[in-house]
């Protein structure tokens, strides 16, 4: 278990700060937020796209064809998104769950995988 958290720490970490941002009653009152249209979806596409880059990026010292684990990583990510709309609807009031913020964590996933294939890609040595 140890050497599993050393390993994913930094998902740990992540993990935890959206589940703490999804599932609290008091949301941040900030004012330039409300002036910019779909802020809150910027905000979950941003989340997740962090989360799932983190979990690549953790991911790829554990095995060396970590292409191949890009699928179930994003899978499990975009399944973390939906389990935590879910708990906002149906566990969290007055918190709401919302299939626009589903597909705003859901496009997120899918951008952090991408942008891991990016930076991986960049910081590879060439042959």
């Amino acid at each position: 278990m140890r050497k599993l958290f050393r390993t994913y720490w930094k998902t740990c970490c992540v993990l935890l700060l959206i589940l703490y941002a999804s599932t609290t009653r008091n949301t941040p009152d900030i004012g330039i937020a409300y002036m910019i249209p779909y802020f809150d979806k910027v905000v979950h596409f941003c989340m997740y796209a962090i989360l799932a880059f983190t979990v690549c990026y953790d991911r790829r010292f554990v095995y060396q064809g970590y292409i191949l684990h890009l699928l179930p990583i994003l899978l499990l990510t975009i399944l973390y998104g939906i389990i935590m709309e879910l708990l906002q609807e149906y566990f969290f009031p007055p918190r709401t769950g919302s299939f626009y913020d589903c597909l705003a964590n859901s496009i997120g996933s899918i951008a952090g995988c991408g942008l891991f294939l990016i930076f991986n890609r960049l910081n590879t040595p060439k042959a």
